[in-house]
């Protein structure tokens, strides 16, 4: 969105306050991104003129998430992200450390201020661990869901959250606060590869092949609490006592320490689903996978 005004306006896009140049002023052009969703959005302009030249002109065009080299830095002069921001700029990076100084000086306060990025980016599908480190508060959202909720005063610390991203385009926002002293705000993120995990095994039983057609479905828990598909593509080898091993399952110790990582394990029979274990949304036990061991699911295959 561009924005050229003599004097000031303040322009909001899906209810977010894009431009805030509530000012007296001769003709200048703002500019401003943001990544909106399909179909309709609200735009409201307001204006105003206090004398001499008056100009308002209005205009915006389609960016490429690649386009958007930079974050929308909103700072306000609060701790609260409240009201308007003081200052709306483009910022390379969050990496900052301001010691005991201020963001922007003559423009925000050293202490008690709060600022709030945000911007599109194009991943590729896999997993990514996402960092924060703050000094003071943070709250980090990915797609508008919070995934890091850390708003407190607190010494320089620094917090992760690992999720599986499709491909496409994802919108990063990233708020914080500072109250007083040391002021530092940094955010970074990796791809992580799943062979960087160690892995665990399911065994099974299903009625032995070829009399019967049955099938095993395998989902693992991802740290955002969707489920991720991880059935096979065949059934595999399986004995004639109906045993089947399921070996490569990644767990995620990191997150899950030594108590395994959650696993849904659903035995298909014919088209009919038989035995279900692991989908706590649903009332069902719990059932995790352990690394370097065999992990039986409770339902036992007949005696031969």
């Amino acid at each position: 969105f561009s924005l050229t005004v003599d004097d000031g306006a303040r322009l909001w896009v899906n209810n977010h306050l894009l431009i805030d140049a509530w000012v007296v002023q001769a003709a200048r052009t703002y500019v401003g991104d943001i990544h909106l969703p399909d179909g309709r959005v609200p735009i409201q302009l307001e204006y105003f003129e206090n004398d001499g030249v008056a100009s308002l002109k209005l205009s915006w065009s389609r960016v490429s998430p690649e386009g958007v080299q930079q974050w929308r830095g909103e700072y306000f002069n609060n701790p609260d992200l409240a009201g308007s921001p003081a200052l709306v700029r483009n910022d390379e990076r969050i990496d900052f450390d301001w010691g005991t100084g201020s963001p922007a000086p003559g423009t925000i306060h050293a202490d008690s201020f709060s600022v709030r990025w945000t911007r599109p980016l194009r991943f590729e599908a896999g997993r990514y661990r996402f960092t924060t480190e703050t000094d003071d508060g943070v709250r980090l959202y990915i797609n508008d869901r919070l995934v890091i909720d850390q708003w407190r005063e607190m010494p320089e610390t620094r917090f992760t959250y690992e999720t599986r991203l499709s491909a496409g385009v994802h919108t990063i926002r990233m708020e914080y606060f500072e109250r007083s002293g040391r002021a530092v705000a940094r955010l970074s993120w990796s791809r992580r590869t799943e062979e960087a995990l160690p892995v665990g095994n399911i065994i099974t039983c299903a009625p032995p092949q070829p009399e019967h057609c049955a099938w095993i479905k395998v989902y693992r828990r991802e740290g955002d609490g969707s489920w991720l598909s991880m059935t096979p593509k065949g059934i595999g080898s399986i004995c004639s006592t109906g045993y089947l091993k399921i070996d490569g399952l990644p767990v995620d110790t990191a997150r899950y320490g030594g108590s395994g990582h959650p696993y849904w394990v659903e035995l298909w029979y014919e088209g009919a689903l038989m035995e279900s274990v692991g989908n706590t949304d649903r009332g069902e036990p719990e059932f995790r996978v352990y690394p370097f061991q065999d992990n039986y699911t409770p339902w036992q295959c007949p005696p031969p």
